[in-house]
C-alpha cells in the first residue's frame, strides 16, 4: 500500500469529510469498546521482534503507541519520538513516521508525516537500512484483530520468518558457548581461575594430563596461557547450555562423544586446587599430609601446610580456620593476611599483593630476593644505571643526563634521594600512581613497577629543572616537540629525538590533533 500524507479536514475531499462524520458519530461506541477492552490492552497485543541481539523486543500494549529512543537503549540513530503505531476502531494498524531520519516498512521509506497500513510479518526499520538502524518484524499476538487477518499460508510464512530470527539470535549466542579446545559447544562446563575461562570438563582434564607435568607443576590456561590455580565445575553455565540445546537441538552432541568426555573428566564437584607436590589434582577433601612441601608449589600457603602437618617450629605463625589469605599477584603463592605485623604485604602505589617481604620476615627462604615478588624502597636501588623506561625510552635524552651526571660526579641515587625529600617536605607535587598514596616516599615500599615509575618521573623532573646554560649548546638550542614527553616517535627514531627537545609538556596544537 502506498503511503498517504496527513491532511487537514479542510484539505480533504467531501467524501472523506463525510466518512469522518461517520467515524465521529461512532466515537461514543468506540469509547464503550475501549472501556470494555482496557484490561486486555494492559497485556501486549503485538510485539516488535528485534532482528539484532543488541536490541530488545518492544511490546505494544496500547492502541496508540509512540516508539522512540527510550525503547532501543538510547540508540542515537533513533529519534526521541521516531514512529507511531495506531490501532483504529476497525482494528487496522497504521504506522506513521515522526522522524526526519525516516522509517522503513519493508522496502517502503516513510518520510516525515507519512503513514501506511501495517500487517503481520512486515519488516520495520527505525531509519534507513544499512545505516545501523534497529530492525524489527511486526508480530501480532491478537489474531482476532483486523491487522492479523491474513491468509493461512501468509501466517505460515510470517511465523517461519520469526523462527529464522530466533535461529539467528541463537546462532550468535553459539560463538560464546564454544570450548576453545574441541571447538564445540560446552559439555559439563568447568571454570578455571584466576582468568575465569570456561571449558568442557573432559577437554580441560585431557589438556591438564598433557601439559600439567611441567616444571611449575601447573598447566597454562588453553585460551590465555595464564597459569591455572583453581578449577571448579560451573553448574549455572551447564544449566544455561542445556536450555540452549533444548531450543536448538541440532547442536546437541551425540551420546558417544559426551560419554567419552565424561570418562576423561577428572574435575569433581569439589573446589579443586592445581599444582600439588605430587603434580596431581588436590581437592579440599584429599589428605596429602605425607607429601613433602615443594618451594615451586605456588598454589599452597606454606604456613597452612605446616599447620596441617604439625611441622611448625617454636613460635612460628600457624594458620587457623578463620585466617584470611592473600594471593601474590606475581608468583600466585598464597600467604596469610597479617595486619598485626609491621611488614607491608601490598604495594603502596598500586595496592597489589606481593609476598617477598612477608616470607623474608618469617625466615622462610623460598623467595629469591631479586624476584618480582619483592618490594623495596626507592632509596634501596642497587647500581647507578638509568632505567630503560627513563624519558619514554628516548636514548638521546638518556645519554644527555648520563653525561651531565658524570661530568659533575653525581650519582643517580643521590639525585633520587634529594628529590624524594622535596616531595616528602611538600616542596613539589607527589607522583601520579594508581592508588594515589599519601605517604612518605623515603620510607615506603613499592613493587618493581611502581618503583621504576617513580624513578623515571623524578629523573624527568630533575632534567627539566636544569638551566639551559648547563647543557651543551646544540642540546639547549633545539625547539620543543609539539607532543613533548608523550611523543611516540622519540623512542624508535634517534634523528627525531636529537632534532627536537622532548623534555617538555605537550602543546595545545598537539593535543588538539
Amino acid at each position: 500500500m502506498h503511503p498517504e500524507e496527513f491532511l487537514d479536514d479542510t484539505q480533504k475531499p467531501d467524501s472523506e469529510c463525510q466518512n469522518d462524520d461517520d467515524v465521529r458519530s461512532g466515537e461514543k461506541d468506540d469509547e464503550d469498546d475501549d472501556a470494555s477492552n482496557s484490561s486486555c490492552h494492559r497485556s501486549p497485543w503485538a510485539r516488535l521482534v528485534a532482528l539484532e541481539r543488541s536490541n530488545p523486543d518492544i511490546s505494544i500494549r496500547e492502541r496508540d503507541t509512540v516508539v522512540g529512543r527510550a525503547h532501543v537503549n538510547g540508540n542515537r540513530r533513533v529519534s526521541k519520538f521516531h514512529c507511531r503505531i495506531l490501532k483504529d476502531s476497525t482494528g487496522e494498524v497504521l504506522l506513521s513516521n515522526l522522524s526526519n531520519n525516516g522509517t522503513m516498512m519493508n522496502e517502503l521509506l516513510l518520510n516525515n508525516g507519512q503513514r501506511c497500513s501495517l500487517q503481520h510479518g512486515d519488516e520495520i526499520s527505525l531509519g534507513r537500512r544499512g545505516s545501523g538502524a534497529p530492525q524489527y518484524i511486526w508480530h501480532v499476538l491478537d489474531m482476532n484483530s483486523r491487522c492479523g487477518k491474513k491468509r493461512p499460508n501468509e501466517f505460515g510464512e510470517c511465523n517461519a520468518r520469526l523462527d529464522n530470527v530466533k535461529q539467528l539470535k541463537f546462532s550468535k549466542l553459539r560463538d560464546g558457548f564454544n570450548c576453545c579446545i574441541c571447538l564445540n559447544i560446552w559439555h559439563d562446563v568447568v571454570t578455571v581461575a584466576p582468568c575465569l575461562h570456561n571449558f568442557c570438563n573432559g577437554c580441560f582434564s585431557e589438556w591438564y594430563k598433557k601439559k600439567g607435568g611441567s616444571s611449575c607443576n601447573r598447566p597454562q590456561c588453553p585460551q590465555c596461557r595464564e597459569l591455572v590455580v583453581f578449577v571448579k565445575k560451573n553448574p549455572t553455565l551447564s544449566d544455561i547450555i542445556e536450555d540452549y540445546l533444548q531450543e536448538v537441538p541440532s547442536l546437541r552432541r551425540n551420546p558417544e562423544e559426551t560419554d567419552s568426555l565424561d570418562q576423561r573428566a577428572i574435575v569433581g564437584n569439589n573446589f579443586v586446587k592445581i599444582g600439588s607436590p605430587s603434580n596431581t589434582f588436590t581437592s579440599d577433601d584429599d589428605d596429602d599430609d605425607d607429601d613433602d612441601y615443594s618451594a615451586d608449589n605456588e598454589g599452597i600457603c606454606l604456613q597452612c601446610y605446616r599447620s596441617n602437618t604439625r611441622e611448625q617450629v617454636g613460635d612460628e605463625f600457624s594458620c587457623g580456620p578463620e585466617t584470611l589469605h592473600l594471593q601474590c599477584c606475581s608468583c600466585s603463592r598464597f600467604l596469610p593476611r597479617r595486619p598485626d605485623l609491621n611488614v607491608p604485604q601490598k604495594c603502596a602505589g598500586c595496592d597489589q599483593v606481593f609476598c617477598g617481604l612477608y616470607w623474608r620476615s618469617q625466615n622462610m627462604s623460598i623467595i629469591d630476593p631479586l624476584a618480582s615478588c619483592m618490594m623495596k624502597k626507592v632509596t634501596e636501588r642497587t647500581g647507578d644505571i638509568l632505567p630503560s623506561e627513563a624519558f619514554a625510552r628516548n636514548t638521546y635524552e638518556q645519554d644527555i643526563i648520563r653525561r651531565y651526571l658524570q661530568e659533575r660526579g653525581l650519582h643517580i641515587n643521590n639525585v633520587l634521594t634529594e628529590w624524594l625529600q622535596k616531595m616528602d617536605r611538600g616542596e613539589i607535587a607527589g607522583i601520579d600512581l594508581p592508588n594515589n598514596p599519601q605517604v612518605q616516599y623515603m620510607d615506603t615500599y613499592f613493587c618493581n613497577s611502581c618503583e621504576e615509575h617513580i624513578v623515571c618521573e623524578l629523573l624527568y623532573r630533575f632534567r627539566s629543572s636544569l638551566p639551559k646554560n648547563e647543557l651543551p649548546p646544540d642540546v639547549a638550542a633545539r625547539p620543543d616537540c609539539w607532543y613533548g614527553r608523550l611523543c611516540r616517535t622519540q623512542s624508535h627514531k634517534y634523528s627525531h629525538a636529537a632534532k627536537l627537545n622532548h623534555i617538555c609538556e605537550p602543546t595545545s596544537r598537539s593535543t588538539s590533533r
